[in-house]
């Protein structure tokens, strides 16, 4: 059932794939960081078997964020380098992506037989959260905008960053 939850969403990659060309990437990861964080937040609320379906709904929409994440931060890495560096970009996220595939199921699992599961989800949930707030807080180009510092964007500014992108951009 695990495996289903984490599959099915492979169905909707292409959904996912116009997602991401849709709207903008940068606020795009945001958005489906923090949803992803508060996804992962509901695991809070199993405590005994009554709710093991909402194990089942949570694997299934983080899966989807998973989706989204990957589309979104592939367009991201095109629109940020040149293409002579693209292949090595995404061989070492790649390689990334994978290696934490193997290290993280181990360490969540010490640290659940440890601390038990609730610190194991806020440490997920900090961790979405952490990266869409640094994702958040880049800006496109390095310099900084008058009178403020360098990698900070204002509310209004995030917002219109939101709006979806024309086809052209």
């Amino acid at each position: 059932m695990v495996f289903a939850a984490l599959g099915l969403p492979a169905l909707f990659a292409p959904l996912t794939g116009q997602l991401a060309d849709r709207f903008r990437r940068r606020p795009l990861l945001v958005i489906n960081n923090a949803a992803a964080a508060a996804i992962v937040l509901l695991l809070l609320l199993v405590r005994d078997a009554d709710l093991l379906w909402l194990i089942y709904v949570v694997i299934f929409l983080y899966a989807n964020t998973a989706y989204i994440t990957a589309a979104a931060q592939s367009g991201l890495l095109r629109s940020m380098l040149p293409k002579r560096l693209l292949a090595p970009a995404n061989g070492m996220l790649s390689s990334i992506d994978q290696g934490l595939r193997i290290i993280s199921p181990l360490v969540g699992a010490a640290l659940f037989a440890v601390w038990g599961m609730d610190p194991v989800v806020l440490l997920a949930t900090a961790s979405f959260a952490g990266y869409g707030h640094r994702v958040c807080s880049q800006h496109d180009s390095g310099a900084a905008l008058p009178g403020r510092r360098a990698g900070r964007m204002t509310i209004p500014e995030f917002t219109e960053r939101v709006r979806p992108a024309k086809m052209d951009e």
